[in-house]
């Protein structure tokens, strides 16, 4: 017997029980659970508001023998969820994100208990009503050091007693130095506040000394009111002088306080730290003396044998060369609309999981191949990028580092787009509608856990819904059609445990994704150190993260969908003085030089600049009209240059030179390539609105990698198009909806 047959049995018995009042009821679905032989079903009243106490159940046996009713003895439930971590010696559950090791001075706060096991009974618990979910489970970034822990405890409720507060006293906290060794940030005479942080690097950013000391240390040596805890950051906290000395007595600290001390970054490597500091990345003391010994080969001319933590990157022609280590987390300068950190972690986590499910299907260098093909047409939109010095590498460059790409998917490529969201109008394809929104708001910095950023979309509801449920995340995961549903879901549920999220037994292209939606949440922080060392072209990964990310700057690529400034009068020119001579009293008026007679009968209002007025006696007075309802050219919109003359006509469309009308006549006797469908038929596909679209393109660069076409004119497919839209390079900047039926009027 199955699960689904359980609960139907069970849907029989319950309106056998109850009668009419069976509408009234529904089954628990999510907390069904095989047990010892016997399904467990419970149920409850479907009015949200209302709720049966204590909650009945059906024992549905999996033989087929028959139904009986189960209550629960003493409040106690049968089947310990599956997320439930194994319950101390005591018989308690506690919610993973307690560190019981570091807190083991302090008792397992009442918030942070998810429920106690029956002691003769180890099937059975009951649930803690008090419980909360943790900070991570809420959103917080991963801790770093005890004191991120403790106050993501307290800020998630889970230290609220005098007790659990005195927990707070002891985490060692960092407080900001002064060049000349003076605490940074104390207050004025009138305010004794100082400003304390829970990580090095949390700290503001230029930070390159602090001290180390306890809250308790900091009451007893420094004469201070306030400690405001991460001053800036999201959530702040305060520790109030007086409310801390009623507890500091009372309870304790550890049998052994921890450290204190000044510590700081060393001078000669500041500059590299801080940038990882900036990010909320810390470094270590090893990665100090990597950095520092790579440092000193490269100032000895790179003479001797290369340190093993020299990283490779690739010049302009595509050769590499060795250089300073990022350690993933010392970004480069760049554009601010993603966080670097976030764009490299979704790289290497897609890499990893590929590296880890062992399937060699090429997949992560398709990924890289697709990325710096994308890359090299990015510089064709936007010619500044030459001068950023970025790296535009040449065409079959990467085929010397990397295997061939394997197959193009919707996960690598909707990720793909997301990193290049700046250039949405031109990407055509690589915009992956269910995909690359969720990466892209996951790669925005400080944008949250992905629950959030589902709930934001308003996207995969179904999704979010599981986040909460009991049922077996093996179970949930079979009811889920796709890879990407698939992938949501495990990081919905453990993307605040991603070691465990990447435990999860689950198919290739899953696992795939699984790291990539980690790694764009918590950048490397979500990998295990040893994974990342063996990944063999993690360089090489990186690299194209990295140039992806500096290629697609807001700042630096053309955006047709917003209006260029109107460009002014041209100058007087002598050829218009006489003009002027010759239409006295009247006005000159001044067109935009784009304008093309081929394709534009006159000067149509949105063509023209304005006017100079003329004097009585044929000179120019100094009064101009400036046109209001001007529109800019195809070319100041920035749109790419028309490859043929279909694409003119578009071009002037779009810049609303033209009217929809023009485009239609235009396009019945240009030779589109069509789409098609694999069986070689005309690719006809049904909308999410349930219309019929066919994608036609008006020249080889909007075809997307791998899409089969035929050339074809439009007029030759007049008894196919009522009923259809014509949809003329889909995604692209250069596009237009054709309305088959207007097509046909037309033709």
């Amino acid at each position: 017997m199955n699960r689904a047959e359980a609960i139907t049995r069970a849907e029989a018995w319950i309106r056998e029980q109850h009668g009419a009042g069976a509408d009234r009821l529904a089954v628990l679905t999510e907390h069904v659970k095989l047990i010892r032989g016997d399904w467990y079903v419970p149920y409850d009243l479907t009015d949200p508001d209302d709720a049966l106490v204590p909650l009945p159940a059906v024992e549905v046996p999996d033989d087929g023998g028959p139904l009986r009713r189960h209550v629960p003895p003493d409040g106690w439930s049968t089947g310990v969820p599956e997320s439930w971590p194994a319950p101390t010696a005591a018989g308690v559950y506690v919610d993973q994100e307690w560190d019981a090791e570091t807190f083991a001075h302090v008792d397992v706060p009442i918030g942070a208990i998810l429920g106690w096991q029956r002691e003769d009974h180890p099937e059975q618990f009951r649930r803690n009503p008090k419980y909360v979910r943790g900070p991570a489970w809420r959103g917080e970034p991963l801790p770093y050091t005890p004191a991120d822990k403790a106050f993501g405890y307290y800020r998630c409720g889970w230290l609220n007693t005098a007790e659990e507060v005195a927990a707070l006293l002891d985490v060692q906290l960092y407080l900001p130095l002064t060049p000349d060794g003076r605490l940074a940030n104390a207050g004025s005479d009138e305010s004794t506040r100082l400003d304390a942080h829970t990580s090095p690097a949390y700290l503001p950013p230029g930070t390159h000394a602090w001290l180390e000391k306890t809250a308790r240390q900091i009451l007893t040596d420094v004469p201070v009111d306030e400690i405001l805890i991460s001053p800036g950051m999201t959530p702040e906290s305060r520790m109030v002088r007086e409310q801390l000395l009623r507890v500091l007595d009372r309870y304790p600290g550890p049998a052994v306080p921890p450290p204190t001390g000044h510590r700081g970054f060393p001078p000669d490597l500041a500059d590299a730290l801080d940038r990882a500091q900036s990010a909320g990345f810390e470094l270590g003391g090893r990665q100090w003396e990597e950095l520092r010994e790579v440092r000193a080969w490269k100032q000895g001319g790179r003479r001797g044998p290369r340190p093993p933590a020299a990283q490779a990157f690739w010049d302009a022609e595509g050769g590499r060369y060795w250089d300073e280590p990022t350690f993933s987390a010392i970004a480069p300068p760049g554009p601010a609309h993603h966080s670097w950190h976030s764009v490299v972690g979704a790289y290497l986590g897609f890499a990893l999981g590929d590296r880890v499910s062992g399937t060699n299907r090429g997949l992560t260098a398709g990924l890289l191949h697709a990325t710096d093909l994308l890359v090299r047409k990015a510089a064709g939109w936007a010619p500044d990028l030459a001068g950023t010095g970025l790296p535009l590498r040449p065409a079959g460059w990467l085929d010397r580092w990397s295997a061939p790409g394997g197959p193009q998917v919707k996960e690598t490529t909707g990720l793909l787009g997301a990193v290049a969201s700046a250039a949405r109008p031109q990407l055509g394809g690589y915009w992956v509608d269910d995909v690359s929104p969720v990466f892209e708001l996951l790669l925005r910095p400080d944008r949250g856990e992905l629950t959030a950023v589902l709930r934001e979309l308003g996207a995969f509801g179904h999704v979010v819904a599981m986040r909460e449920q009991d049922t077996p995340l093996a179970e949930q995961l079979a009811g889920l059609g796709t890879p990407w549903e698939r992938a949501l879901l495990v990081v919905v549920k453990l993307g605040h445990r991603p070691f465990d999220a990447l435990g999860v037994p689950l198919d290739d292209l899953t696992r795939m994704t699984v790291g990539a939606l980690l790694g764009a949440r918590h950048g490397i922080r979500a990998f295990p150190g040893n994974w990342l060392d063996d990944l063999p072209d993690r360089h090489l990964v990186e690299c194209l993260a990295t140039t992806a990310y500096r290629a697609f700057d807001p700042t630096l690529l053309p955006d047709p969908t917003r209006l260029a400034a109107h460009p002014g009068l041209p100058p007087i020119t002598p050829a218009m003085r006489a003009e002027a001579t010759r239409t006295p009293g009247g006005w000159l008026y001044c067109a935009d030089p784009d304008v093309d007679p081929r394709h534009i009968d006159g000067v149509p209002v949105p063509t023209l600049l304005g006017a100079y007025k003329i004097g009585p006696d044929g000179a120019f007075t100094g009064e101009t009209w400036v046109n209001e309802d001007y529109r800019p050219s195809p070319r100041r919109r920035g749109l790419p240059r028309p490859e043929n003359a279909f694409e003119e006509v578009l071009a002037f469309v779009a810049a609303e030179w033209l009217p929809y009308e023009a485009a239609v006549r235009a396009a019945l006797d240009h030779e589109f390539l069509i789409g098609l469908a694999p069986d070689g038929d005309l690719a006809v596909l049904i909308a999410p609105t349930g219309a019929r679209v066919l994608p036609a393109y008006s020249a080889p660069r909007h075809v997307p990698e791998g899409t089969a076409v035929r050339p074809m004119s439009l007029r030759s497919l007049l008894t196919v198009l009522p009923g259809v839209a014509v949809l003329v390079n889909p995604g692209g900047s250069l596009g237009i909806d054709l309305v088959g039926d207007q097509l046909v009027a037309n033709a």
